[in-house]
Order: C-alpha cells, then sequence, then structure tokens
C-alpha cells in the first residue's frame, strides 16, 4: 500500500501564494491514477484501504481454526468472512436467502400490509419508502427518540430525478434500464419488466418531487415534529401507523419525531392511491437493490453497472476480500472485530499525544471565544461552559457491544448482514424507554474520520491516527495541521450554525441573547456568499448546504493553530525548521492541505457537489486558506496574490 509522498521534490509547482492545494499536493495529483475500482482516491481512502487490509490479515488469521467457540469474536469474524468471499456458495444459493422477505412483498394487498412489509424489511436493515431509526432526542435530551425521515429513492439525490438536462436524463434512462434487468434476472419477460421499471420510477418520481433539497433537510429546528402516535394517525389517517409498529415490535409508542412532514404526507397519498402491484414491484427492487452486491455475482454484477459504473464512474469491481471487510466494518459486528484490531494494531501512546493535542485545541477554543468583539457576556459565558463539557472519546471506547448472540454462519452472506441488522435495530428499539447512553460510540475505532454530536460528545476513532491526518513519526507542527485541526474541526461544530442551536444540556433552544442571534445570521450569510462563489471541478459549491462544515473548516484551522502556539511556548522549536526549510507554521499548513488530496470520478463529483455537506479537497484547502490570516503571515502573502481574500471580503466568526 503506498504511503502519502510529498509533493514538492520534482515537478515545478505554484507557489504558496497562487494556489497552495497544487503546491504541497501538485506532484501526487498529477502521478497518481485513480484505481479502476475506486471512485475516489485520496488521503481518506488511502488511509482507509490501510485499515483494511489490516482487517483482513485479522480475518485471514482465522481461517481454517475451527476451535473458536459459537459466539466468539474469532468465531464470528472467521465466518462472516468466509461468507463474503465464498462466491461459489453465493452463486449456488442466488437470490434464495432474500426470499422470505419477497414472498412477504407479494403477500401485500392493501396499504396497511404494505406498511407490515416496510416495517420486516426495516428490521433486516433495508430502508424503502422512508428512513426510520433511534437517537437521542434533539429536544429532550438524555433520552432517546424514534425519527423517521425522508428517503425512499434510489438515486443519489432528488436532483437526479427532477433536473431537466441531458446528462440527468442519461442516468435516468440507464436506471430503468437497470431496474427491468433486476426483474428479467429474477424471471420476468422483457415487456413485463419494463412495465415494473415504470413503476418504481413512478414512485420514486413522486418521493423526489416531494423530498427537502439537501440544504433544506440541514436545520434541526425546521426539520423536528413531535407526534404521539394518535396524532400521527390523525394526521397522516392513510398511513396505518399500528400496522407499522406492532410488526417493528413497539405497538405502544408513545411518540416519535417526524422530520419532514410534508414528505410524510406524500408517503400517505403514495400508499393509498397506487396500485397495489406497483407498491409490491417498489419493494421488491428496494429489496434486491439493497442487498445484491452480496448476492451471486449476477447480481452482484448488474449492480455495479449501475450503481459502480454509472452513478460512480468505477471502472472494475473492487475484490470480494475488500466488500467483505466493508460491510463487516459497517454492521455492529464491528464490535467482534474492532477490540482486536485495537488490540493489535493501535499503539496507546498516539493516545496520549491526541489527548496533549485536545487540551491545547480546548484551551486555544476557549482563548478565541473570550476575544470576541462581537458576541455579549451573556452568550460568551454559556459557550465557555459548553466547551468544558465536551467529551473527547479518543481511540476506542473502554466498554464494547456484546454481539456474541448474532447468528454468523460460514455460508449465508446475505442472512449474516440482516441478522446483523436485526439484531441492532431491535436492541436500538428496545432502549427507547431508557436513558440515552453516553458511553456509546457514534462512529466504530475502525473508521478513518472524526465526529461530532453537536451537543457534548466528540469521537477521534483509533483507524485516524495514521498518515496524513497523524504520524507519530513526524514533528508535531505536521500533526497539529492534521488530526489537531481535525479536532478544532470537531470542536467548533458545536457552535456551527447547527450546534450553535443546543444548549448547555444538550436540546435545541432558544439560549443566545437576540443580539448575539442577529450578528451570528449576519456572519453566517457572508460564509454563504463567500463559498457560493466558488467553485471546483466546474462545479459551483452550496454554500447553504456546507455552511457546518466551511465554518468548521475555518474555526478547526484557526483554532488549531493558536493550539500550536501553546505546544510551542511549552515544548519549544519555534525557530527551527524541517528538512524542507519549512517553519513550524508553515509545517502545520502543509498538514492541512495534505489531508485533503483527492481525486474523484466526474459522476462522483457531481453527486458529492449535491449531496455532500462539506466542500471539495480543493477549496477546503484553498478557499479556507484564502480567508485566514496566520496564513498569509505564514508564507508572505500579499493583498494581490491569488490566496488572497481581503478583510472586507473574508467571512470570519470564531
Amino acid at each position: 500500500m503506498e504511503r502519502y509522498i510529498d509533493t514538492r521534490e520534482i515537478m515545478e509547482l505554484p507557489a504558496p501564494n497562487e494556489d497552495f492545494y497544487q503546491h504541497v499536493n501538485g506532484e501526487w495529483l498529477a502521478n497518481t491514477e485513480i484505481p479502476p475500482s475506486e471512485a475516489i482516491w485520496g488521503s481518506f481512502v488511502i488511509a482507509d484501504e490501510r485499515t483494511r487490509e489490516k482487517l483482513r490479515d485479522i480475518a485471514e488469521g482465522f481461517e481454517g481454526n475451527n476451535e473458536f467457540e459459537k459466539g466468539s469474536p474469532e468465531q464470528q469474524v472467521r465466518d462472516f468472512y468466509q461468507s463474503g468471499t465464498d462466491m461459489d456458495t453465493r452463486n449456488r444459493l442466488g437470490v434464495e436467502p432474500l426470499n422470505d422477505l419477497r414472498r412477504v412483498i407479494a403477500d401485500i394487498n392493501d396499504p396497511s400490509s404494505a406498511m407490515q412489509a416496510v416495517a420486516q424489511l426495516r428490521k433486516k436493515g433495508i430502508r424503502t419508502f422512508f428512513s426510520a431509526g433511534i437517537g437521542e432526542d434533539d429536544k429532550n435530551a438524555n433520552h432517546y427518540a424514534f425519527f423517521i425521515h425522508q428517503g425512499g429513492i434510489s438515486l443519489p439525490d432528488r436532483d437526479y430525478y427532477l433536473e431537466d438536462d441531458e446528462k440527468m436524463q442519461d442516468v435516468r434512462d440507464k436506471f430503468g434500464l437497470y431496474v427491468a434487468n433486476i426483474f428479467q434476472m429474477l424471471g420476468l419477460e422483457k415487456e413485463e419488466s419494463i412495465r415494473v421499471a415504470e413503476n418504481v420510477f413512478a414512485i420514486e418520481r413522486q418521493l423526489a418531487e416531494a423530498s427537502k433539497p439537501e440544504a433544506d433537510a440541514r436545520p434541526i429546528d425546521e426539520n423536528y415534529t413531535k407526534y404521539t402516535l394518535d396524532e400521527a394517525k390523525k394526521e397522516f389517517s392513510d398511513i396505518d401507523w399500528d400496522a407499522f409498529f406492532e410488526t417493528l415490535g413497539r405497538p405502544n409508542i408513545k411518540d416519535f419525531v417526524i422530520q419532514q412532514p410534508d414528505f410524510m404526507r406524500q408517503v400517505a397519498d403514495t400508499l393509498q392511491n397506487s396500485d397495489v402491484q406497483a407498491i409490491k414491484d417498489y419493494l421488491e427492487f428496494h429489496l434486491i437493490n439493497s442487498k445484491a452486491n452480496g448476492l451471486s455475482q449476477d447480481f452482484k454484477d448488474a449492480s455495479f453497472e449501475f450503481n459502480g459504473k454509472v452513478l460512480n464512474g468505477m471502472k472494475e469491481q473492487q475484490p470480494l476480500w475488500k466488500t467483505t471487510i466493508a460491510t463487516l466494518d459497517r454492521t455492529i459486528l464491528n464490535n467482534a472485530i474492532g477490540p482486536i484490531y485495537c488490540r493489535e494494531k493501535f499503539d496507546e501512546n498516539d493516545k496520549l499525544e491526541s489527548e496533549t493535542m485536545v487540551e491545547d485545541v480546548r484551551v486555544a477554543a476557549k482563548q478565541r471565544i473570550e476575544a470576541l468583539d462581537w458576541m455579549t457576556p451573556e452568550t460568551k459565558a454559556l459557550m465557555l461552559q459548553k466547551v468544558d463539557k465536551i467529551i473527547f472519546k479518543m481511540g476506542f471506547p473502554s466498554e464494547w457491544i456484546d454481539v456474541s448472540s448474532i447468528d454468523v454462519q460460514p455460508d449465508t452472506f446475505v442472512q449474516n448482514t440482516m441478522n446483523a441488522a436485526e439484531f441492532e435495530f431491535t436492541r436500538d428499539l428496545n432502549r427507547l424507554e431508557e436513558p440515552y447512553d453516553h458511553s456509546e460510540w457514534l462512529m466504530p475505532p475502525t473508521m478513518v474520520n472524526a465526529c461530532s454530536d453537536l451537543k457534548r460528545e466528540m469521537t477521534f476513532p483509533a483507524a485516524i491516527h495514521q498518515p496524513p491526518f497523524y504520524d507519530r513519526d513526524a514533528k508535531f507542527p505536521i500533526n497539529y495541521g492534521g488530526l489537531g485541526a481535525v479536532i478544532g474541526h470537531e470542536l467548533t461544530h458545536f457552535i456551527d450554525d447547527e450546534g450553535c442551536k443546543y444548549d448547555l444540556e444538550g436540546n435545541v433552544n432558544d439560549w443566545w441573547t437576540d443580539q448575539d442571534k442577529k450578528t451570528f445570521k449576519e456572519k453566517t450569510a457572508k460564509f454563504v456568499e463567500y463559498y457560493s462563489s466558488l467553485e471546483s471541478d466546474g462545479h459551483k459549491v452550496n454554500g447553504r448546504l456546507t455552511l457546518g462544515e466551511n465554518i468548521a473548516d475555518v474555526g478547526g484551522i484557526t483554532i488549531a493553530y493558536y493550539a500550536l502556539q501553546r505546544r510551542l511556548d511549552r515544548d519549544g522549536g519555534r525557530e527551527g525548521q524541517d528538512e524542507n526549510g519549512l517553519t513550524p507554521e508553515q509545517q502545520f499548513f502543509t498538514g492541512w492541505a495534505k489531508i485533503w488530496a483527492k481525486k474523484m470520478t466526474p459522476e462522483l463529483a457531481k453527486q458529492r457537489i449535491l449531496t455532500d455537506p462539506h466542500s471539495p479537497g480543493e477549496v477546503r484547502t484553498n478557499g479556507v486558506l484564502s480567508i485566514v490570516p496566520e496564513f498569509h503571515e505564514a508564507f508572505g502573502v500579499n493583498q494581490g496574490d491569488p490566496m488572497y481574500v481581503g478583510p472586507n471580503e473574508r467571512p470570519e466568526l470564531w
């Protein structure tokens, strides 16, 4: 596996004040091709590839050992891996693992039985008309809530159904052919399969038209409506809520949150007024499409031709070991392989170094808040308390979820995935009336990423502790620009356009002064305006969709910079230069630029610009650093340089 390489050695690259993204990453970008089995290749993916290879080594190390007890982590990992990589058995089974659910769908005869089928599918991890799941209640912190969110479409975004241009129409045409092909593989004649494809698309088009754009689905206060069961029955009378919740196993649910009520009105209308056969076609397609990659080679191939090639621009399928490990890692069975990975592959000394960065970042964030000239003392005091209350979860959890009761067999790959999904969903559902468990992690320790819940917790998995985010052999300014800035980014989410809505207890609340709310709104509007003027690969950035992440990028790199200053004051090295002649501050910003190096297919780039709340990597480097004065000072960037945005034009917040 290739390591991340320094990019400034051979070819002539732009100067730092011209194009810092190319200055740091230009050689890598020029000399790197996206592997044919990938749609994106860059820092995150390369680090993830290393992690998956380590997970594969763990799984393959258990092969042939028949002494493991049933339900032990070793048995579950061994048999899950074998079931996914044994294509001979998968080919022999064909679609058989889904036949029980196909029969549930075939028995639908009215909207009530359709809702029963929707619930049955959801328990097995298959989402259809809408997404449904359990999480912390945004307006009743420390308690769980049942959430229903818009969904039910197969294409990446509503615009794929609604945009009237040639490329989108081509995707829609190929989607229809894909749906028809799936049903021909299930035994239908070509003419009948075309009718089925028309049914599926018609329903998905209705759902797409009723869906909020991604930017409008972000604000939590505008996407939260809690209903009692009786209220939901009254307002959405065409949905049989009793059938749904009884099938899930929660017939007496007290209340639940519908995040987009208008969307659910369309779901009700579709269920009530669509032909029953059309509902069956829609649900059966979603069942097959969601599990095609785990079925026989013919279904896997059919899925790849559309989902891999058309939607993502991939040229080849990934090897079985990789898709199997990725599937295992995405299920709750990560609690079987995760402890082994962390025990064997994670260095506790890295955790200690990260915790040092965390405290430097926390202190720097508080100093930045105290120095703000636009925030009133009352709100400042509250924000400082919020920063103090943040819990940093680093490396891996102190307690793992007991998954030993999940039945994992060596010859039933799709069934294994559905067993894991049902275990997780049922476990969550059974905790609905219990206090929220803050000890559980929001992402597995084997994920190369980090996250914030916007309320009180930040998570930094073991797997992000690798280059270019963190390198134990690098000088610490590089790590402060990598993982340190990621820590700053996640901390800033607590005070971004959504995080600032959560009070000290973690509830969405109107807790700022009116003046501060007004000023904050004006300042965030400037972020939207600035980022909406930027583009990458010919695509305009959606400044509204990416607002929270853009605020976190700018705030994160700034806070991390001052965290670095604390470290330099404490440990020395301020006057030193590295082997490339870079000062600590220049090393820091170089570390930031390296983590955003990436290349992606045009198909995925289009998809991401519509759906991803993060700006493209080039924008996260040049767009951010052009408005950071500390970067200008570090590299001598002046007015008139391409990497300089003047004080009157640059947005600023934290």
